[in-house]
């Protein structure tokens, strides 16, 4: 029997553009009637092919389930509900620099609750070397600079 995929993740960053960002590359707007009526509409008004919006391809992308936070307080009491509910994170993309906690105080707090998520810190800049990354927040942790592909998102939270 297959075991489900855990693709819940989170996003924990100041920056409500980066939050909503992420959360457009795993959890793209999916197509509507709606939409379709205007590519249709487009497709005819400037002479140009019909996109294929309705066609689903063939995909081992899972369907990520994002929830958001501006701060590290916030993003610890949403960990431990998901902790507390049987249903943890599997990935944790955290900003570095934060007001109130930074990205280290963080993922430490985040460590006496869940041992387990991978945490990705997605980061201009951070003042912490990776060996001390990995002292304080655990093993299963990765670094990533902003700015960022879409593609690469995408790859770690699948890969996590």
């Amino acid at each position: 029997m297959k075991e489900a995929t855990n693709a819940a993740v989170l996003v924990i960053d100041d920056e409500e553009m980066v939050r909503n960002d992420i959360e457009e590359i795993l959890m793209p707007r999916k197509s509507t009637p709606e939409n379709e009526s205007v590519g249709l509409a487009a497709s005819i008004l400037f002479d140009t092919p019909l996109p294929s919006l309705s066609l689903k391809k063939a995909s081992n992308i899972p369907n990520f389930t994002v929830h958001k936070a501006s701060n590290g307080m916030e993003g610890l009491e949403l960990v431990k509900k998901a902790v507390s509910a049987g249903s943890p994170y599997a990935v944790i993309f955290l900003d570095m620099r934060m007001p109130g906690w930074d990205g280290m105080e963080t993922a430490e707090q985040i460590r006496k609750f869940d041992t387990k998520a991978e945490i990705i810190f997605v980061t201009a800049f951070s003042d912490n070397s990776i060996d001390d990354i990995v002292a304080r927040a655990g093993q299963n942790v990765g670094y990533h600079c902003k700015p960022y592909a879409s593609e690469e998102i995408t790859q770690l939270a699948t890969k996590a």
